[in-house]
């Protein structure tokens, strides 16, 4: 009986880890695609910057 109550207070105690766990890599993912995001929105303000310095460039020539 004791070793019985000891797996189910174990068992419930890995369940608190697991969803711990979950939603902590959940908030990571979130972080991680905010920072992707972030960086390609500079990365494609950049290349449009050198499009238009190119298009002025041909135009003044």
């Amino acid at each position: 009986e004791r070793i019985q109550a000891v797996e189910t207070k174990l068992e419930g105690r890995i369940q608190e880890v697991e969803t711990k766990l979950e939603g902590r890599i959940e908030n990571l993912r979130q972080e991680v695609k905010a920072e992707i995001n972030t960086a390609f929105n500079k990365a494609m303000l950049l290349f449009t910057a050198i499009g238009a310095v190119l298009a002025l460039l041909t135009l003044f020539r």
